[in-house]
């Protein structure tokens, strides 16, 4: 029974500290992230050594050295308070002294006392913790100089903002030919870092005695978007409110000439959960749309792709492929209404101008004839990857550098593409196929065109059951005008319940490009993707009462833990491009 007693208050004590870190989060920020503390180890770490710079022994650092409780969450949370922005991090401490000893000597010297916290500043950042707790914490001023909210700090002077003073103070600047003017900038820097160190000092001890009902572990909208079994959660109040922020940010006191009333896109709340599941990551998020713009949104994306699509998909040779379906009828009805409300937001002095512009596209537009012409029904597929020879047009010269043109050929890698568009009108679609060929025709039989222009590849077009094609491949359009071996498989459920998706086999691909046409690098790069990824697509569904759903997955060659790849990928992915 006493063993019993113990571990349900070992549990209780654990529930307690995570939800102490949570309950020091504003219930007014702007976005929220929480990530469980080894992933974040090991994400951040381990696939960046260098961040680790500022510690001493951080080339044997284990999991456990820096003193962080790896077996909690880590937050991050971004807010606003009038202009300046806060960015913050915050994580459990379960032994200050080993996180200590880690910092240089160097970092260990400006290691300042609190009020029972240890506060370390670099510049626009301060790092402060405790026996239980580290917070990290960045402000962001913003960039017009009569904006820039300081406390207790001198003026300053208009052609110099604080940004670049501290950028000066940064380069440590130690030679100047001009005495006094180098001393008048180290005094400047110095008051500015002083008014900074207010700010973060004042936003830090905000946080850490922050109460329970001010704070977001009381916030119904955020708790019902988290999952227990999530390695990481994101959370956005409102997009608007985020957009709106950056506006007042970047534009200064000119954002009073925008209404930021208005929500330019219709989307609110934005809620994302990440899981690791054996051989799959997946990404599952839920974006918000405002009451105002829920009807708009449905009409637009009521439609499903034209079934007549499928009967020339064959998953056996597709690598990747893009759809995407809407009512063209209906965006271009709600089409200048949007504009005149983006724009009047933007413009308010030229909203009536805007106004009877957007009118006038009105008249203009014959929604409905245009809407049969192009349904708004759209799939692209990559067949495969091949090695062409292709022509370029060079120059030679001669001893009194005179040009000739001289028409050359070289090997070139070129994706055989296929592109299917819904349209209801093929009298009017064969009338411009039959206007673009008219010009320089090569074969035209049938409904079958061929057409070769600038582009380093032969186009082919046709129309049937409602779609027009267009590609590059000569099999492909023979195959579509005489009988396409069709073999949807598992992309008919993808293709079918989703508004749009996305979809790469990084296997088939990989296999197509030819090694001959790569550089050493970007073969190991490849053969890098290959050893650690099959297939990843992404998914966007209809609105679903005023919800857009979006699921982004990719399949992992490591059939128990798809976190490893990932972290592997990552590690060696610096290697080229960092």
């Amino acid at each position: 029974m006493k063993k019993i007693i113990v571990i349900l208050s070992l549990i209780i004590s654990l529930n307690g500290i995570a939800q102490n870190l949570e309950s020091k989060i504003s219930n007014n920020a702007l976005a929220v992230a929480t990530m469980k503390g080894d992933y974040i180890f090991n994400l951040i770490v381990r696939t960046n050594p260098s961040i680790l710079k500022n510690f001493k022994n951080s080339s044997n650092i284990k999991n456990t050295d820096l003193g962080f409780d790896l077996n909690s969450k880590a937050y991050y949370f971004y807010q606003v308070n009038d202009t300046v922005q806060y960015h913050n991090f915050m994580v459990n401490l379960i032994d200050k002294n080993k996180f200590e000893n880690f910092l240089s000597i160097e970092k260990q010297d400006n290691i300042e006392e609190y009020l029972g916290y240890k506060f370390l500043f670099n510049n626009k950042t301060v790092t402060v913790w405790n026996d239980k707790i580290l917070i990290s914490s960045t402000v962001i001023l913003p960039y017009k100089p009569y904006d820039y909210y300081s406390l207790n700090s001198p003026p300053i002077e208009e052609e110099e903002s604080p940004i670049e003073a501290l950028e000066e103070s940064e380069e440590k600047i130690k030679t100047s030919k001009d005495t006094n003017l180098k001393y008048a900038k180290v005094t400047k820097v110095i008051e500015i870092d002083e008014s900074i160190k207010t700010l973060l000092k004042n936003n830090v001890f905000t946080i850490l005695n922050r109460k329970m009902n001010t704070s977001i572990a009381v916030n119904k909208n955020y708790n019902a978007g988290k999952k227990k079994d999530a390695a990481a959660y994101l959370w956005v109040k409102n997009y608007s409110d985020i957009t709106n922020s950056l506006i007042k940010f970047t534009l200064g006191t000119s954002y009073k000439e925008i209404d930021l009333n208005k929500n330019f896109f219709g989307f609110t709340e934005f809620k994302s959960n990440l899981f690791f599941k054996n051989d799959e990551i997946r990404l599952v998020s839920d974006l918000k749309i405002s009451n105002d713009w829920k009807k708009t949104y449905r009409k637009i994306y009521k439609s499903k792709l034209n079934k007549n699509f499928y009967k020339y998909i064959n998953q056996n040779e597709t690598l990747a492929y893009f759809s995407f379906t809407t009512d063209t009828q209906a965006v271009l009805e709600k089409y200048p209404t949007l504009m005149s409300d983006f724009y009047g937001a933007l413009l308010p002095k030229m909203s009536d101008e805007i106004s009877v512009a957007t009118e006038l596209l009105t008249v203009i537009l014959d929604e409905k004839a245009i809407g049969e012409v192009i349904t708004g029904d759209m799939l692209f597929i990559l067949n495969g990857i091949a090695e062409r020879e292709v022509k370029y047009t060079s120059y030679t010269y001669d001893e009194n550098y005179r040009s000739t043109k001289v028409i050359k050929t070289k090997m070139e890698v070129i994706p055989d593409f296929t592109i299917m568009i819904g349209s209801e009108n093929k009298k009017l679609i064969s009338k411009i196929m039959e206007l673009a060929v008219k010009h320089n025709p090569k074969i035209a039989k049938n409904t079958l065109y061929y057409s070769y222009k600038s582009v380093p590849f032969d186009l082919f077009f046709t129309i049937k059951d409602g779609i027009v094609f267009l590609t590059n491949s000569q099999k492909q359009i023979n195959n579509i005008v005489n009988h396409f071996p069709a073999n949807i498989g598992k992309h008919k459920k993808i293709l079918k319940n989703n508004m749009s998706s996305f979809y790469i086999n990084m296997e088939k691909i990989i296999r197509e490009v030819p090694n001959n046409l790569l550089t050493k690098e970007e073969l190991e790069f490849l053969t890098l993707i290959q050893n650690n990824f099959k297939e990843t697509y992404l998914t966007a569904s209809r609105l679903k009462g005023n919800k857009l759903k979006s699921e982004y997955v990719i399949k992992t060659t490591n059939k128990e833990d798809s976190f490893k790849p990932l972290l592997f990928f990552i590690k060696n992915f610096n290697k080229y491009y960092f």
